[in-house]
């Protein structure tokens, strides 16, 4: 291996790290005022202000040019689902546990295996299977530890399902898009669906720390997916993917320090569960594919 490709690894995995903390930055304070605003009104404020630093990657990427998308229809309904789904997420965050919730909405990547067979025709082999199945069964340990599934609990799973859908959209959409394009285009879609429901409960932030949160809440996800673009441009995925979760450890840390949270034995064993049957899936696709690179954003 060449020192290139070494540094490009390190590059990759450091800037999926860096990816996956502002994403739990950012869903500490979406929990933190979601009692205050309407979720809606959130959900809009995270899809307008990510605009800022998108922006700036479609300038890299050759600016007005760039904005000249082909099969909008396919980002546009990107962009709706993708507002409903960030809408699921937040309510999640609002009313559960900052570490469950966590944990629950990164298990996507088992739907997505599912999914890819009827949507993407590609081929799952019984390993793969078994992967989600073993899977699955670690999401229902943490989703209900006595035999009661929280509603939290259920919007974060619901999540995961329609991240997954979003994940195959967008494997669709930067098949014909540069990921900027495809971004740019999804976030607008998804603000504009935003923006009837948030009129309808909008509240003028009270202080101007709040109105800086709602715009952070914005920006740290767009660097966050500019960081998350980059990881898997300069590295494969086998080794960029399993960063992902280290939002798990994040979710549960920000949980106890802010929230009073405390980590319990289903939420640990149930996620070691979830991540392990995630890794075998991210290694068996990469040897399945014989390529050291995998497109996911």
């Amino acid at each position: 291996m060449s020192l290139t490709r070494t540094q490009n690894i390190k590059g990759g995995i450091l800037s999926m790290l860096l990816a996956m903390f502002l994403f739990a930055i950012s869903n500490v304070f979406v929990k933190e005022i979601a009692d205050t605003y309407g979720i809606w009104q959130i959900v809009f404020c995270r899809f307008f202000f990510v605009l800022i630093p998108i922006i700036y990657l479609l300038k890299k990427d050759g600016g007005i040019p760039a904005l000249k998308p082909k099969k909008l229809h396919l980002l546009a309904i990107t962009g709706v689902i993708g507002a409903v789904g960030v809408f699921i997420l937040f309510k999640a965050f609002q009313i559960g546990r900052l570490a469950d919730v966590t944990a629950l909405a990164y298990s996507s990547i088992l739907f997505l295996t599912a999914l890819s067979v009827p949507f993407l025709k590609e081929k799952v082999g019984w390993r793969r299977w078994t992967a989600v199945l073993v899977g699955f069964s670690g999401i229902l340990l943490m989703a209900s530890p006595d035999t009661n599934i929280q509603v939290g609990s259920l919007l974060a799973i619901g999540f995961a399902f329609i991240d997954a859908v979003i994940m195959i959209l967008l494997r669709l959409s930067t098949a014909h898009n540069k990921v900027s394009t495809t971004v740019f285009y999804m976030a607008s879609f998804a603000a504009l669906t935003a923006l009837p429901f948030m009129l309808g409960e909008f509240i003028m932030p009270v202080s101007m720390k709040d109105a800086l949160i709602l715009i952070f809440i914005g920006v740290s996800g767009g660097v966050g997916q500019i960081f998350l673009t980059r990881a898997y441009s300069i590295a494969p995925a086998v080794a960029v993917a399993p960063m992902i979760y280290t939002s798990m450890i994040w979710g549960g840390l920000f949980g106890i320090l802010f929230f009073g949270e405390s980590l319990t034995i289903h939420l640990i064993s149930g996620g070691i569960i979830v991540i392990l049957s995630s890794l075998y899936i991210i290694y068996r696709e990469n040897i399945e594919r014989n390529a050291p690179h995998i497109d996911v954003t």
